[in-house]
């Protein structure tokens, strides 16, 4: 079995030498294919997984998906695409980073972020039903799925989605507060091995 996993920093082991990736596969024996990136945006986990999927389908049996914040999102600059999120910087190009105060005060926000990502979270189940291929979503940092009357919101399949009402880092850093650094990453190898085998005990891992 090979699995694909797509997310942001805290799915790629930011500050620390493994990541819950890697433990999960250990723990299941199994190939892995780890395409999460610090600082992306769900739009970019959206788009990166489908482009994967379209040319290397035949490689993965499950595919992870581990949401990040909201507010971030995808934008073109001299030729490359890039992710903004909030209080972010860039110390080579003065002109991005007044871009990105910009964005902090007058073009971040959550609500447009909860609807645009419940968007994504929508395409990217119906693609991968489309496929035939197992899938489970679950969020990482930051909740939004609590009493949501969305219209959107009401079609979105959480029986693929493990604890879609919690952010799983926010809970295990309430509990180990020690073990995260200043930017919230876990440092301690433990709290990898910990998600991996919540994951993996999981009725939406057994049910795949």
């Amino acid at each position: 079995m090979r699995i694909l996993v797509n997310g942001c920093s805290h799915t790629f082991g930011s500050e620390c030498n493994t990541n819950w990736v890697k433990e999960l596969a250990l723990l299941e024996g199994c190939d892995y294919e780890n395409m999460a990136l610090p600082g992306t945006s769900n739009q970019s986990i959206l788009r990166r997984t489908i482009d994967e999927i379209e040319e290397h389908s035949h490689r993965y049996h499950v595919v992870i998906i581990s949401w990040t914040t909201l507010e971030r999102f995808e934008f073109a600059y001299k030729g490359e695409v890039t992710n903004y999120s909030l209080h972010k910087s860039d110390a080579q190009d003065d002109r991005l980073n007044d871009f990105f105060k910009f964005c902090d005060v007058n073009i971040a926000d959550w609500q447009l972020g909860k609807q645009h990502t419940q968007m994504y979270i929508f395409l990217l189940q119906e693609y991968l039903k489309s496929k035939n291929i197992p899938y489970i979503f679950f969020n990482a940092y930051n909740t939004a799925w609590d009493n949501n009357q969305d219209l959107l919101y009401r079609s979105m399949d959480f029986s693929k989605y493990y604890m879609p009402t919690e952010g799983i880092i926010e809970r295990y850093l309430a509990q180990y507060p020690q073990s995260f650094s200043n930017t919230k990453h876990a440092t301690d190898p433990e709290i990898h091995k910990m998600i991996a085998k919540e994951i993996r005990n999981s009725q939406q891992w057994q049910n795949r």
